[in-house]
């Protein structure tokens, strides 16, 4: 059974089952090619009967719009390719198996019955993929810059892989920012083997061509901060001298990271989608507000 895209007559996909000889055939969808008949052009819709599934649907379909994933799991050579490559076929509508097949780094159980955290299940998932080809994307080296502002010089420790990038709200950074305050040094308590003055630091990241960026949004007493962000650029978001374009973003709504719900909004072949489980709405263009943004998924141009 292939699935193929088609449009009604309001000019909005859909998807109608097309029959093959061969039922178990898998089915190319990963090129760009626009004369490609099976060219995927848009987020699946994903059911969110058990009220919790959002934060995993609103990960699986950003994911999906990357072509390397896509082709990565169209090989179907784990469980877990399977599953994800009938999600992207649209055989499936439910990302619960995909859940029952992905275990946190702390223990985290994503098969419960309960809202998880839509950033832990985005590393998990990425590890458990980490051993195909979608790893070579995905993965960043990062360390940590240490400068000292009075003997003017910068060091670099704690090298190390990671699949996301944290950034931090400024302090009193109130209801609206500009998305470089986030990019900024901080004060630690590091002291400087020269001057014996506090350091300041941040993560830095080098990239191979993807990017996840969380935004940590538990403030010190574990309220959430609903900051939101202007003079954001979409397609151009300059992270230690690397330029990228954002591919989708993950929403939260809600006063907990814990609770509430997720969605996202994603570009498909340079069309902005936003996803609400199963409510896949065609949008005019990017949201550059970004209000409720929790994770950011960043291409390197």
């Amino acid at each position: 059974m292939q699935i193929l895209p088609t449009q009604n007559s309001l000019g909005i996909s859909t998807y109608q089952s097309v029959e093959d000889n061969n039922d178990n055939m898998v089915v190319d969808i990963s090129s760009d090619d626009e004369n490609n008949p099976n060219l995927f052009t848009k987020p699946p819709a994903l059911l969110n009967t058990d009220m919790v599934s959002c934060y995993a649907n609103s990960i699986v379909q950003s994911f999906l719009c990357l072509p390397e994933f896509r082709f990565s799991i169209s090989k179907r050579n784990t469980a877990l390719n399977s599953i994800l490559n009938d999600i992207m076929l649209t055989k499936i509508n439910s990302t619960l198996k995909v859940r029952q097949l992905v275990s946190g780094r702390n223990g985290e159980n994503f098969a419960v019955n309960q809202q998880m955290d839509a950033q832990s299940f985005c590393q998990s998932l990425i590890r458990r993929l980490d051993a195909d080809d979608f790893s070579i994307f995905i993965k960043v080296n990062g360390h940590e810059l240490l400068n000292c502002q009075n003997c003017n010089i910068n060091m670099n420790e704690n090298e190390q892989i990671i699949y996301t990038h944290f950034l931090y709200f400024p302090e009193n950074c109130g209801n609206l920012i500009d998305f470089n305050s986030m990019l900024m040094l901080k004060d630690s308590d590091r002291l400087c083997l020269y001057c014996n003055n506090n350091l300041k630091t941040r993560s830095v990241v080098i990239c191979h061509k993807y990017l996840v960026v969380c935004l940590q949004r538990i403030g010190p007493q574990g309220n959430k901060i609903n900051t939101k962000f202007y003079n954001f650029a979409s397609e151009s978001v300059i992270l230690d001298e690397q330029i990228f374009r954002v591919k989708s973003v993950v929403k939260h709504h809600g006063n907990t990271i814990g609770s509430g719900h997720y969605t996202s909004i994603v570009n498909y072949n340079d069309q902005w989608w936003k996803c609400d489980d199963n409510r896949i709405t065609r949008m005019s263009g990017f949201d550059n507000t970004l209000e409720d943004v929790y994770l950011l998924l960043l291409e390197k141009c």
